[in-house]
């Protein structure tokens, strides 16, 4: 009887040893399930975060272009207008002269 009521004991230390066990087993579980979910979580909003960089980079790329183009036209029309300017500059210049030796006119919208 005793033999059996040691037994016993032996057994529910056992079980309740294993219990225990078994607790802290699920806690560890809960927690490494709870750890890979933030990964998870932490992991999508990098694969965002890369994407939208990316997406910004191209904007900003693009953006950068379209000036240079924008840049380019305005070089070619300062240039031409300047073209134009020295040509005009020449006929006033011109038209100046022919008014110093005239006398009958005074102006050049005279001529």
């Amino acid at each position: 009887k005793e033999e059996f009521a040691r037994s016993e004991e032996l057994f529910k230390r056992r079980e309740d040893s294993l219990r225990e066990k078994d607790l802290e087993l699920q806690e560890c579980l809960i927690r490494f399930n709870k750890f890979l979910q933030e990964n998870d979580s932490k992991r999508t909003r990098a694969e965002k975060k890369a994407a939208e960089e990316v997406k910004q980079r191209m904007q900003k790329e693009s953006e950068i272009e379209e000036l240079k183009e924008q840049l380019e036209a305005l070089i070619q029309q300062r240039e031409t207008t300047k073209t134009i300017l020295d040509k005009n500059t020449f006929f006033q210049q011109y038209l100046e002269v022919v008014i110093d030796n005239t006398e009958d006119h005074s102006e050049i919208n005279d001529l």
